[in-house]
């Protein structure tokens, strides 16, 4: 079991990354949000993994973030659901939105996503719902606020989504991400003009 990978990211191809590891070239297949917060090529990556067995090819999948890493494993215990549907899912929208529209049965929301229909988006509600109330009630209780609101706030003040995110997730390890949305985006715009957050 690959568990992640760590390399110089040599090029970026239509689906995927190569990733030079001592001189040999992984290709690593991604999701289409991933591509915002890679570094430029030539500089180091670090990917959480997922390998896939199939009776003629073996794929490696990876993710930035262990919570994406942790969701594609739930979305390939899915019925019906493969490889390429869970990277859709996740190139379209973040865990704690997708968690949210599961819990929430947003249908509409879930058949949003490219490729995902109707019987799908139904069978997702119903085989996920049960088992992620528990999960993400934990998170929602440690963030403070959905992760994506606090990004759809930013963004309609005119930042890229590629240049808050990672800020967040360093806020949210510092365990400091824990009041409301008004008082998250305060913190998140004073850490952004380059005042350290206390």
């Amino acid at each position: 079991m690959i568990s992640f990978i760590r390399g110089i990211l040599f090029s970026y191809e239509p689906e995927a990354v190569i990733i030079d590891v001592g001189g040999i070239g992984w290709t690593v297949y991604v999701h289409n949000r991933s591509f915002l917060e890679m570094p430029e090529k030539g500089q180091e990556i670090f990917l959480y993994t997922h390998l896939q067995v199939m009776e003629n090819e073996f794929r490696l999948y990876g993710f930035l973030h262990r919570e994406e890493l942790e969701l594609f494993k739930k979305l390939l215990a899915v019925s019906g659901l493969g490889a390429k549907s869970a990277l859709g899912i996740l190139g379209a929208m973040e865990p704690e939105t997708f968690y949210q529209a599961v819990i929430d049965e947003k249908e509409k929301l879930l058949t949003g996503i490219p490729g995902i229909g109707k019987k799908t988006a139904q069978r997702l509600i119903f085989e996920l719902k049960d088992k992620l109330m528990e999960s993400y009630s934990c998170v929602a209780a440690n963030t403070g606020v959905q992760t994506g609101e606090l990004l759809e706030a930013l963004e309609s003040l005119g930042y890229k989504r590629s240049e808050v995110y990672p800020v967040i997730k360093e806020i949210q390890k510092e365990g400091k991400l824990t009041g409301g949305l008004e008082d998250n985006l305060k913190l998140v715009l004073r850490f952004l003009s380059g005042a350290k957050f206390k």
